[in-house]
Protein backbone atom coordinates (compact mmCIF):
# COMPACT_ATOMS: atom_id res chain seq x y z
CA UNK A 1 0.00 0.00 0.00
CA UNK A 2 1.33 3.42 -0.94
CA UNK A 3 1.89 6.01 1.69
CA UNK A 4 1.33 9.66 0.81
CA UNK A 5 3.70 12.16 2.46
CA UNK A 6 1.93 15.12 0.87
CA UNK A 7 -0.57 15.90 3.67
CA UNK A 8 -0.20 19.65 3.84
CA UNK A 9 -2.92 21.74 5.45
CA UNK A 10 -1.29 25.15 5.20
CA UNK A 11 1.03 27.24 3.08
CA UNK A 12 4.50 25.64 2.87
CA UNK A 13 7.15 27.20 5.09
CA UNK A 14 10.78 27.94 4.36
CA UNK A 15 13.42 25.50 5.52
CA UNK A 16 15.13 26.87 8.66
CA UNK A 17 18.64 28.17 8.17
CA UNK A 18 18.65 28.43 4.38
CA UNK A 19 16.51 31.49 3.73
CA UNK A 20 18.87 34.32 2.77
CA UNK A 21 16.26 36.79 1.52
CA UNK A 22 16.53 40.49 2.44
CA UNK A 23 13.98 41.90 4.82
CA UNK A 24 12.65 44.43 2.35
CA UNK A 25 9.01 44.99 1.55
CA UNK A 26 7.92 44.51 -2.04
CA UNK A 27 5.20 45.72 -4.35
CA UNK A 28 2.98 42.84 -5.40
CA UNK A 29 1.71 42.05 -8.84
CA UNK A 30 -1.91 40.99 -9.12
CA UNK A 31 -2.10 37.38 -10.22
CA UNK A 32 -5.40 36.01 -11.42
CA UNK A 33 -7.29 34.39 -8.55
CA UNK A 34 -7.26 30.92 -10.08
CA UNK A 35 -3.59 30.91 -11.07
CA UNK A 36 -2.72 28.47 -8.29
CA UNK A 37 -6.00 26.56 -8.39
CA UNK A 38 -5.69 22.76 -8.50
CA UNK A 39 -4.97 21.54 -12.01
CA UNK A 40 -6.92 18.66 -13.51
CA UNK A 41 -4.58 16.91 -15.91
CA UNK A 42 -6.17 15.29 -18.93
CA UNK A 43 -4.29 12.03 -19.66
CA UNK A 44 -4.59 12.76 -23.38
CA UNK A 45 -2.63 15.98 -22.86
CA UNK A 46 0.04 14.42 -20.67
CA UNK A 47 3.29 12.50 -21.10
CA UNK A 48 4.66 10.52 -18.17
CA UNK A 49 8.34 9.66 -17.78
CA UNK A 50 9.85 7.28 -15.24
CA UNK A 51 13.18 8.78 -14.14
CA UNK A 52 14.43 5.72 -12.28
CA UNK A 53 16.83 4.89 -15.13
CA UNK A 54 18.89 8.05 -14.52
CA UNK A 55 22.28 7.58 -12.88
CA UNK A 56 24.57 9.93 -10.99
CA UNK A 57 26.67 10.56 -14.11
CA UNK A 58 23.60 12.06 -15.80
CA UNK A 59 24.00 15.03 -13.45
CA UNK A 60 27.30 16.45 -14.65
CA UNK A 61 26.20 19.31 -16.86
CA UNK A 62 22.97 21.30 -16.90
CA UNK A 63 22.04 22.89 -20.23
CA UNK A 64 19.86 25.57 -18.69
CA UNK A 65 17.54 27.56 -20.93
CA UNK A 66 18.46 31.24 -21.03
CA UNK A 67 14.76 32.07 -20.74
CA UNK A 68 14.88 30.48 -17.27
CA UNK A 69 18.20 32.11 -16.29
CA UNK A 70 16.85 35.53 -17.27
CA UNK A 71 13.42 34.76 -15.82
CA UNK A 72 11.97 36.16 -12.62
CA UNK A 73 9.64 35.27 -9.79
CA UNK A 74 6.28 37.03 -9.97
CA UNK A 75 5.65 38.56 -6.56
CA UNK A 76 2.17 38.06 -5.12
CA UNK A 77 0.43 38.55 -1.79
CA UNK A 78 1.82 35.30 -0.41
CA UNK A 79 5.25 36.91 -0.30
CA UNK A 80 7.06 33.64 -1.03
CA UNK A 81 10.63 33.93 -2.26
CA UNK A 82 13.04 31.37 -3.63
CA UNK A 83 16.02 30.65 -1.37
CA UNK A 84 19.32 28.90 -2.10
CA UNK A 85 17.94 25.44 -1.32
CA UNK A 86 14.95 26.03 -3.60
CA UNK A 87 17.30 26.99 -6.43
CA UNK A 88 19.22 23.74 -6.02
CA UNK A 89 15.99 21.75 -5.97
CA UNK A 90 14.76 23.61 -9.05
CA UNK A 91 18.00 22.96 -10.94
CA UNK A 92 17.71 19.27 -10.03
CA UNK A 93 14.15 19.18 -11.37
CA UNK A 94 15.10 21.04 -14.55
CA UNK A 95 18.00 18.68 -15.19
CA UNK A 96 15.80 15.63 -14.62
CA UNK A 97 13.11 17.09 -16.87
CA UNK A 98 15.70 17.81 -19.55
CA UNK A 99 17.08 14.27 -19.49
CA UNK A 100 13.59 12.84 -19.90
CA UNK A 101 12.33 15.04 -22.75
CA UNK A 102 15.47 15.88 -24.75
CA UNK A 103 15.14 13.03 -27.27
CA UNK A 104 11.36 13.20 -27.56
CA UNK A 105 9.19 15.42 -29.74
CA UNK A 106 8.08 18.83 -28.50
CA UNK A 107 6.37 18.59 -25.09
CA UNK A 108 2.59 18.53 -24.81
CA UNK A 109 0.46 20.47 -22.31
CA UNK A 110 1.69 18.56 -19.26
CA UNK A 111 4.88 16.60 -18.64
CA UNK A 112 4.89 14.37 -15.57
CA UNK A 113 7.99 12.83 -14.02
CA UNK A 114 8.16 10.01 -11.51
CA UNK A 115 11.46 10.63 -9.71
CA UNK A 116 13.10 8.40 -7.08
CA UNK A 117 13.81 10.61 -4.06
CA UNK A 118 17.07 8.74 -3.48
CA UNK A 119 18.33 10.25 -6.74
CA UNK A 120 18.14 13.74 -5.22
CA UNK A 121 19.97 12.49 -2.14
CA UNK A 122 22.82 11.10 -4.24
CA UNK A 123 23.39 14.06 -6.54
CA UNK A 124 22.35 17.10 -4.47
CA UNK A 125 21.85 16.72 -0.71
CA UNK A 126 22.58 13.82 1.61
CA UNK A 127 22.17 15.75 4.88
CA UNK A 128 20.16 14.23 7.72
CA UNK A 129 16.84 15.89 6.87
CA UNK A 130 17.23 15.88 3.09
CA UNK A 131 13.87 14.18 2.41
CA UNK A 132 11.88 16.61 4.55
CA UNK A 133 13.73 19.60 3.10
CA UNK A 134 13.20 18.41 -0.46
CA UNK A 135 9.46 17.92 0.06
CA UNK A 136 9.07 21.35 1.70
CA UNK A 137 10.96 23.01 -1.12
CA UNK A 138 8.95 21.33 -3.88
CA UNK A 139 5.70 22.21 -2.12
CA UNK A 140 6.79 25.84 -1.94
CA UNK A 141 7.79 25.89 -5.61
CA UNK A 142 4.23 24.86 -6.46
CA UNK A 143 3.02 28.21 -5.12
CA UNK A 144 5.55 30.40 -6.93
CA UNK A 145 4.64 32.01 -10.22
CA UNK A 146 7.48 32.52 -12.67
CA UNK A 147 8.02 34.42 -15.90
CA UNK A 148 10.32 33.16 -18.63
CA UNK A 149 12.19 35.94 -20.42
CA UNK A 150 12.30 35.97 -24.22
CA UNK A 151 10.57 32.59 -24.37
CA UNK A 152 10.33 30.98 -27.80
CA UNK A 153 6.91 29.71 -28.83
CA UNK A 154 7.88 27.07 -31.37
CA UNK A 155 4.37 26.57 -32.72
CA UNK A 156 3.84 30.26 -33.49
CA UNK A 157 7.54 30.78 -34.31
CA UNK A 158 7.72 33.90 -32.19
CA UNK A 159 9.41 35.14 -29.03
CA UNK A 160 7.40 36.24 -26.00
CA UNK A 161 9.20 38.78 -23.82
CA UNK A 162 7.61 37.59 -20.57
CA UNK A 163 5.83 34.22 -20.56
CA UNK A 164 4.09 33.40 -17.29
CA UNK A 165 4.27 29.78 -16.14
CA UNK A 166 4.33 27.57 -13.05
CA UNK A 167 7.50 25.95 -11.80
CA UNK A 168 5.82 22.87 -10.34
CA UNK A 169 2.31 21.41 -10.68
CA UNK A 170 0.59 18.96 -8.30
CA UNK A 171 3.58 17.28 -6.64
CA UNK A 172 2.80 13.98 -4.94
CA UNK A 173 5.18 11.99 -2.73
CA UNK A 174 4.78 8.23 -2.33
CA UNK A 175 6.57 5.08 -1.26
CA UNK A 176 6.28 1.57 -2.59
CA UNK A 177 5.10 -0.45 0.37
CA UNK A 178 6.84 0.64 3.55
CA UNK A 179 10.32 1.03 2.08
CA UNK A 180 11.26 4.71 2.35
CA UNK A 181 14.30 4.13 0.15
CA UNK A 182 11.90 3.51 -2.72
CA UNK A 183 10.02 6.78 -2.17
CA UNK A 184 9.09 8.61 -5.35
CA UNK A 185 8.02 12.11 -6.24
CA UNK A 186 5.46 12.52 -9.01
CA UNK A 187 5.63 16.06 -10.38
CA UNK A 188 4.01 17.69 -13.40
CA UNK A 189 5.38 20.62 -15.37
CA UNK A 190 3.69 23.13 -17.66
CA UNK A 191 4.36 23.00 -21.38
CA UNK A 192 6.37 26.24 -21.34
CA UNK A 193 8.93 25.03 -18.81
CA UNK A 194 9.20 21.59 -20.42
CA UNK A 195 9.72 23.21 -23.82
CA UNK A 196 12.49 25.41 -22.42
CA UNK A 197 14.25 22.24 -21.19
CA UNK A 198 13.62 20.41 -24.48
CA UNK A 199 14.81 23.05 -26.97
CA UNK A 200 18.16 22.58 -28.71
CA UNK A 201 19.14 26.26 -28.85
CA UNK A 202 19.51 29.28 -26.55
CA UNK A 203 20.84 27.56 -23.46
CA UNK A 204 23.91 27.85 -21.22
CA UNK A 205 26.29 25.05 -20.20
CA UNK A 206 26.50 24.93 -16.39
CA UNK A 207 28.46 22.53 -14.20
CA UNK A 208 25.92 20.79 -11.97
CA UNK A 209 28.35 20.18 -9.11
CA UNK A 210 29.41 23.82 -9.11
CA UNK A 211 25.80 24.97 -8.87
CA UNK A 212 25.30 22.80 -5.79
CA UNK A 213 28.39 24.22 -4.07
CA UNK A 214 27.01 27.76 -3.66
CA UNK A 215 25.91 29.05 -0.27
CA UNK A 216 24.29 32.33 -1.40
CA UNK A 217 21.28 32.44 -3.70
CA UNK A 218 22.46 35.78 -5.09
CA UNK A 219 25.87 34.34 -5.92
CA UNK A 220 24.33 31.45 -7.84
CA UNK A 221 22.08 33.83 -9.77
CA UNK A 222 24.99 36.07 -10.70
CA UNK A 223 27.01 32.99 -11.66
CA UNK A 224 24.35 31.67 -14.03
CA UNK A 225 23.80 35.09 -15.59
CA UNK A 226 27.53 35.78 -16.00
CA UNK A 227 28.31 32.39 -17.53
CA UNK A 228 25.36 32.83 -19.92
CA UNK A 229 26.70 36.19 -21.08
CA UNK A 230 30.32 35.05 -21.36
CA UNK A 231 29.44 31.89 -23.29
CA UNK A 232 27.27 33.83 -25.72
CA UNK A 233 29.93 36.40 -26.59
CA UNK A 234 32.87 33.98 -26.55
CA UNK A 235 31.09 31.57 -28.88
CA UNK A 236 30.85 34.45 -31.33
CA UNK A 237 34.56 35.24 -30.95
CA UNK A 238 33.80 38.41 -29.03
CA UNK A 239 36.03 38.38 -25.95
CA UNK A 240 34.03 40.94 -24.02
CA UNK A 241 35.79 41.65 -20.72
CA UNK A 242 33.21 43.79 -18.89
CA UNK A 243 29.59 42.97 -18.14
CA UNK A 244 27.15 45.48 -16.67
CA UNK A 245 24.17 44.43 -14.56
CA UNK A 246 21.75 47.33 -14.67
CA UNK A 247 18.72 48.05 -12.51
CA UNK A 248 16.14 45.83 -14.23
CA UNK A 249 18.42 42.80 -14.27
CA UNK A 250 19.50 43.39 -10.66
CA UNK A 251 15.87 43.55 -9.58
CA UNK A 252 15.37 40.07 -11.01
CA UNK A 253 18.41 38.75 -9.15
CA UNK A 254 17.58 40.41 -5.83
CA UNK A 255 13.78 39.96 -5.98
CA UNK A 256 13.20 43.56 -4.97
CA UNK A 257 12.33 46.90 -6.58
CA UNK A 258 15.51 48.96 -6.33
CA UNK A 259 13.65 52.23 -6.81
CA UNK A 260 11.86 51.66 -3.47
CA UNK A 261 14.91 51.19 -1.25
CA UNK A 262 14.50 53.38 1.87
CA UNK A 263 18.23 53.74 2.56
CA UNK A 264 19.65 53.67 -0.94
CA UNK A 265 21.36 51.12 -3.16
CA UNK A 266 24.76 51.06 -1.43
CA UNK A 267 23.19 50.48 1.99
CA UNK A 268 21.03 47.70 0.52
CA UNK A 269 24.08 45.92 -0.94
CA UNK A 270 26.15 46.29 2.21
CA UNK A 271 23.67 45.75 5.05
CA UNK A 272 20.87 43.68 3.50
CA UNK A 273 22.50 41.60 0.77
CA UNK A 274 26.01 41.53 2.31
CA UNK A 275 27.34 41.78 -1.21
CA UNK A 276 31.04 42.34 -0.46
CA UNK A 277 31.46 39.89 2.40
CA UNK A 278 29.07 37.06 1.40
CA UNK A 279 28.03 37.17 -2.26
CA UNK A 280 31.37 38.12 -3.80
CA UNK A 281 33.51 35.56 -1.88
CA UNK A 282 31.04 32.81 -2.80
CA UNK A 283 31.12 33.88 -6.44
CA UNK A 284 34.90 34.33 -6.58
CA UNK A 285 35.30 30.75 -5.46
CA UNK A 286 34.04 29.77 -8.92
CA UNK A 287 34.99 32.68 -11.20
CA UNK A 288 38.03 34.96 -11.47
CA UNK A 289 36.93 38.58 -11.79
CA UNK A 290 37.08 42.09 -10.48
CA UNK A 291 34.01 44.24 -9.92
CA UNK A 292 32.87 47.81 -9.53
CA UNK A 293 29.69 49.18 -7.98
CA UNK A 294 28.11 52.33 -9.43
CA UNK A 295 25.80 53.23 -6.57
CA UNK A 296 24.20 56.30 -8.12
CA UNK A 297 23.21 54.51 -11.32
CA UNK A 298 22.45 51.15 -9.64
CA UNK A 299 24.88 49.25 -11.85
CA UNK A 300 27.33 46.48 -10.95
CA UNK A 301 30.15 45.81 -13.42
CA UNK A 302 32.07 42.52 -13.49
CA UNK A 303 35.51 42.56 -15.14
CA UNK A 304 37.44 39.60 -16.59
CA UNK A 305 40.84 39.07 -18.17
CA UNK A 306 40.58 38.29 -21.88
CA UNK A 307 42.75 35.17 -21.63
CA UNK A 308 40.42 33.77 -18.97
CA UNK A 309 37.36 33.78 -21.25
CA UNK A 310 38.38 31.11 -23.78
CA UNK A 311 37.53 28.28 -21.37
CA UNK A 312 33.85 29.25 -21.58
CA UNK A 313 33.60 28.56 -25.30
CA UNK A 314 31.15 25.72 -25.96
CA UNK A 315 31.04 25.92 -29.75
CA UNK A 316 34.02 25.00 -31.88
CA UNK A 317 35.20 27.82 -34.14
CA UNK A 318 34.61 27.12 -37.84
CA UNK A 319 36.42 28.46 -40.91
CA UNK A 320 34.48 31.72 -40.95
CA UNK A 321 35.13 32.33 -37.24
CA UNK A 322 38.85 31.76 -37.78
CA UNK A 323 38.87 34.10 -40.77
CA UNK A 324 37.09 36.86 -38.87
CA UNK A 325 39.36 36.44 -35.84
CA UNK A 326 42.53 36.63 -37.95
CA UNK A 327 41.11 39.57 -39.87
CA UNK A 328 40.37 41.44 -36.64
CA UNK A 329 43.81 40.67 -35.24
CA UNK A 330 45.44 42.11 -38.35
CA UNK A 331 43.22 45.17 -38.32
CA UNK A 332 44.12 45.81 -34.67
CA UNK A 333 47.81 45.02 -35.08
CA UNK A 334 50.59 47.51 -35.72
CA UNK A 335 50.34 48.59 -39.35
CA UNK A 336 53.12 48.90 -41.93
CA UNK A 337 52.99 50.74 -45.24
CA UNK A 338 54.66 50.15 -48.59
CA UNK A 339 54.13 53.61 -50.07
CA UNK A 340 52.95 55.65 -47.11
CA UNK A 341 49.31 54.85 -47.70
CA UNK A 342 48.67 51.14 -48.26
CA UNK A 343 48.82 48.51 -45.55
CA UNK A 344 50.96 45.48 -46.37
CA UNK A 345 50.27 41.97 -45.04
CA UNK A 346 51.81 38.68 -46.01
CA UNK A 347 49.07 36.07 -46.11
CA UNK A 348 49.18 32.38 -46.94
CA UNK A 349 45.97 31.96 -48.92
CA UNK A 350 46.22 28.18 -49.12
CA UNK A 351 44.08 27.73 -46.00
CA UNK A 352 40.34 28.47 -46.45
CA UNK A 353 40.18 30.85 -43.50
CA UNK A 354 43.17 32.80 -44.83
CA UNK A 355 41.56 33.13 -48.26
CA UNK A 356 38.47 34.65 -46.68
CA UNK A 357 40.61 36.86 -44.44
CA UNK A 358 42.44 38.15 -47.52
CA UNK A 359 39.07 38.92 -49.11
CA UNK A 360 37.96 40.88 -46.03
CA UNK A 361 41.23 42.79 -45.85
CA UNK A 362 40.91 43.85 -49.47
CA UNK A 363 37.39 45.11 -48.82
CA UNK A 364 38.50 47.12 -45.77
CA UNK A 365 41.41 48.67 -47.72
CA UNK A 366 39.95 49.25 -51.17
CA UNK A 367 36.17 48.79 -51.06
CA UNK A 368 35.17 50.46 -47.80
CA UNK A 369 31.99 52.53 -47.68
CA UNK A 370 30.55 50.81 -50.76
CA UNK A 371 27.35 48.77 -50.66
CA UNK A 372 28.42 45.13 -50.80
CA UNK A 373 25.17 43.75 -52.18
CA UNK A 374 23.72 44.77 -55.53
CA UNK A 375 20.33 43.12 -55.97
CA UNK A 376 17.19 44.57 -54.29
CA UNK A 377 16.04 41.19 -52.97
CA UNK A 378 19.41 40.74 -51.23
CA UNK A 379 19.24 44.20 -49.69
CA UNK A 380 15.72 43.45 -48.46
CA UNK A 381 17.06 40.29 -46.82
CA UNK A 382 20.29 41.59 -45.26
CA UNK A 383 19.97 45.37 -45.41
CA UNK A 384 22.30 47.73 -47.28
CA UNK A 385 25.63 46.76 -45.78
CA UNK A 386 29.11 48.22 -46.17
CA UNK A 387 32.47 47.80 -44.42
CA UNK A 388 34.41 50.59 -42.76
CA UNK A 389 38.16 51.00 -43.11
CA UNK A 390 38.42 49.66 -39.55
CA UNK A 391 36.86 46.39 -40.70
CA UNK A 392 33.41 46.89 -39.17
CA UNK A 393 30.31 45.87 -41.10
CA UNK A 394 27.52 48.43 -40.74
CA UNK A 395 24.15 49.44 -42.18
CA UNK A 396 24.65 52.36 -44.54
CA UNK A 397 21.38 54.13 -43.70
CA UNK A 398 21.87 54.06 -39.91
CA UNK A 399 25.65 53.60 -39.54
CA UNK A 400 24.85 50.97 -36.93
CA UNK A 401 27.36 48.15 -36.55
CA UNK A 402 26.12 44.64 -37.31
CA UNK A 403 26.21 42.05 -34.55
CA UNK A 404 28.66 39.18 -34.86
CA UNK A 405 25.99 36.56 -35.53
CA UNK A 406 24.39 38.57 -38.34
CA UNK A 407 27.79 39.56 -39.72
CA UNK A 408 28.89 35.94 -39.92
CA UNK A 409 25.80 34.89 -41.89
CA UNK A 410 26.24 37.89 -44.17
CA UNK A 411 29.92 37.18 -44.83
CA UNK A 412 29.23 33.54 -45.71
CA UNK A 413 26.68 34.72 -48.27
CA UNK A 414 28.96 37.48 -49.55
CA UNK A 415 31.95 35.18 -49.94
CA UNK A 416 29.94 32.57 -51.84
CA UNK A 417 28.14 35.00 -54.15
CA UNK A 418 30.35 38.07 -54.57
CA UNK A 419 33.95 36.96 -54.18
CA UNK A 420 34.80 37.11 -57.89
CA UNK A 421 32.82 40.27 -58.63
CA UNK A 422 34.21 42.31 -55.74
CA UNK A 423 37.74 40.99 -56.34
CA UNK A 424 37.56 42.15 -59.98
CA UNK A 425 36.26 45.58 -58.95
CA UNK A 426 39.01 45.96 -56.35
CA UNK A 427 41.63 44.98 -58.94
CA UNK A 428 40.24 47.65 -61.27
CA UNK A 429 40.37 50.25 -58.50
CA UNK A 430 44.00 49.43 -57.84
CA UNK A 431 44.87 49.76 -61.51
CA UNK A 432 43.18 53.13 -61.83
CA UNK A 433 45.09 54.47 -58.85
CA UNK A 434 41.93 55.76 -57.23
CA UNK A 435 42.65 54.09 -53.93
CA UNK A 436 45.55 56.28 -52.86
CA UNK A 437 43.65 59.50 -53.46
CA UNK A 438 40.62 58.19 -51.66
CA UNK A 439 42.70 57.02 -48.70
CA UNK A 440 44.11 60.52 -48.11
CA UNK A 441 40.66 62.07 -47.96
CA UNK A 442 38.82 59.35 -46.09
CA UNK A 443 37.94 59.89 -42.47
CA UNK A 444 36.85 56.97 -40.32
CA UNK A 445 33.13 56.46 -40.46
CA UNK A 446 33.00 56.01 -36.69
CA UNK A 447 35.30 58.86 -35.60
CA UNK A 448 32.40 60.84 -34.18
CA UNK A 449 30.54 57.91 -32.62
Amino acid sequence: MSKNFNKRKKMPQDIPGVDDDPGEEQDYDDLEDDFFAPVVIDPQEQRIYEADYLKDDSYIKLLKANSVIRGKVVADKRGLKINIYDLKVLNFLLKTLQECVKKDTQPVKFTTLVIPLELFKRVVDDAKNWRTNFIKSVEKLEYIAFELNNYRDWEKNEFIIWQKTRLVITPNFKTKGEERKKATCEISFAKELATACWQKTDYTHLDFKTLNSFTSKYAIRFYEALVAKIQYYTNFNNYKTEYDFKQEELEGIFDVKLSNLPNGFSYFLCKIIHFDDVVIPDLQGKLQFGYEIHGKDKIITFKFQKDYLEQFRTRKADTVDLAIEKFRNLIDAKKTYDDGHTRVYEIDTDKPENAMMDFLLNISQYYYGISLLKRPEEINRFGEVAMSREGDLYYINTRKRISYGRAKKFLIYLYKNYYEQITREIRALKEKGEVAAKTKQERSLFDDI
